[in-house]
């Protein structure tokens, strides 16, 4: 079994039923806002058009919105200070990540949209090592980039984006240059407007942006 506990297969089971049945449930909880098979990158990332880039490890990626709480949000954190990055740095050092700022988020569901998650240490090192054998076999899958007037937001990819930057090495990216973001995460971006406003004041002003 990769994960434990039962937050994490009761979320997982509920994943899996609202997939089943087609059905989109999205809901705050006390971090932010949540969703079962959300509405959001249903469309075939291909009908956009995409160009082919590299990209030094100097250069600056940021984190797209997450839909948590102010308080809560990684919008706009730069990957090389995200705790995606300090996961690869324990993982390269062949040391615990338990008491990693993503294993903390991952256990109170503040990482992502997702709800608490519980995934065992070996299943995150068994990742690390496909992802090394793909850089060495030169196989990495692209990160998909996205451009907010002019800065490189990660849409697909954090975790490939900061295992390179890591290594120092260059990001294979794709950047997609007619996807409109206020279309993409039109569901959130309505639900976050209603009488939760007042708490997602950087996701409110990233929205002004677009």
């Amino acid at each position: 079994m990769k994960a434990s506990g039962y937050l994490h297969y009761r979320n997982y089971g509920l994943d899996l039923l609202f997939k089943s049945l087609s059905i989109s449930h999205v809901y705050f909880n006390r971090v932010g806002l949540k969703a079962f098979n959300p509405q959001i990158g249903k469309d075939d990332l291909e009908k956009y058009f995409g160009q082919d880039i590299l990209l030094s490890s100097s250069e600056k990626l940021y984190l797209l919105p997450d839909f948590l709480f102010d308080d809560h949000t990684l919008l706009g954190r730069e990957i090389g200070d995200s705790p995606h990055y300090e996961l690869m740095q324990k993982l390269q050092k062949r040391e615990s990540i338990q008491e990693t700022e993503y294993i903390k988020r991952s256990n109170t569901g503040t990482i992502d949209m997702r709800p608490s998650y519980k995934f065992k240490e070996s299943f995150y090192r068994s990742l690390w090592e496909d992802r090394m054998k793909d850089i060495e076999n030169g196989a990495i899958k692209p990160i998909l980039i996205v451009k907010v007037h002019g800065s490189n937001y990660i849409l697909d990819g954090k975790h490939r984006a900061a295992l390179l930057k890591l290594l120092n090495l260059d990001y294979p990216c794709i950047v997609l240059e007619n996807i409109d973001l206020k279309l993409y995460f039109a569901q959130l971006w309505n639900k976050i407007k209603g009488k939760q406003s007042g708490r997602f004041k950087k996701h409110t002003a990233f929205y002004g942006q677009l």
